[in-house]
């Protein structure tokens, strides 16, 4: 496996994953789904969720090539997506540092 890359870590089915920082050409793809979740008011419609799953997938393969769109789905819910998403913006520097902050690690 490559060095991963430096990141925040978060609890996600049973196991802590580094958030790394987003590369521009994943940013390229995430933008719009980005400004997205930036703009929206607790919208919640199964698009928004497709947006979101798409999202923490497209970050954590960085540093996870092997994971698939299906093992984000199954790791994911609505209270990991709202402790994950202000990372993730952060990760893609659409929040000022420090407002952006990682939420405690449950224990294993």
């Amino acid at each position: 496996m490559a060095e991963q890359i430096e990141g925040v870590p978060v609890r996600l089915g049973g196991r802590v994953w580094l958030v790394p920082a987003i590369n521009f050409k994943r940013l390229r793809r995430l933008l719009p789904k980005l400004l997205q979740f930036s703009s929206r008011t607790n919208e919640l419609t199964e698009a928004a969720l497709d947006d979101a799953i798409e999202v923490v997938h497209l970050v954590l393969t960085q540093n996870y090539p092997d994971l698939t769109l299906e093992q984000v789905e199954e790791m994911m819910n609505l209270r990991i997506l709202h402790e994950l998403l202000p990372i993730i913006m952060g990760a893609a520097g659409m929040v000022e540092v420090g407002e952006a902050q990682p939420a405690a690690l449950p224990p294993a």
